[in-house]
């Protein structure tokens, strides 16, 4: 399973039209076919019922679909979440030194560290 066919699945209920996912997707419409034909042999499940007009999902899809766009929205919110994870980060340090050296090595080693 892959991450382009989850889009390109979501996009296909989303719009009810496999030509119209792949436009959006900016992606060929049998390369989209041949991404959904994959997920479903994966899945071992019919996503879609297909008629010559329109794609509908299946009650399957209907479960999937649900599953597919908590992971696809999990994504979008990824660069967020890594930056407040990269703001909030703080390093704890112990340092244990000699009562003499603290003042003439320890001490200034730790500003210098902290200031980089």
């Amino acid at each position: 399973m892959n991450l382009t066919g989850l889009r390109g699945f979501s996009e296909i209920a989303n719009r009810g039209s496999l030509a119209s996912a792949a436009k959006a997707m900016n992606i060929s419409e049998p390369a989209l076919s041949r991404q959904i034909s994959n997920l479903e042999y994966e899945l071992g499940l019919n996503l879609f019922s297909r008629d010559k007009r329109q794609l509908e999902l299946t009650e399957e899809g209907e479960a999937f679909l649900s599953e597919a766009q908590s992971i696809l929205r999990s994504l979008q919110q990824m660069p967020e979440v890594v930056r407040d994870i990269k703001e909030n980060f703080q390093r704890r340090i112990r340092v244990i030194s000699m009562p003499r050296m603290t003042s003439a090595v320890t001490a200034p080693a730790l500003r210098t560290a902290v200031t980089k």
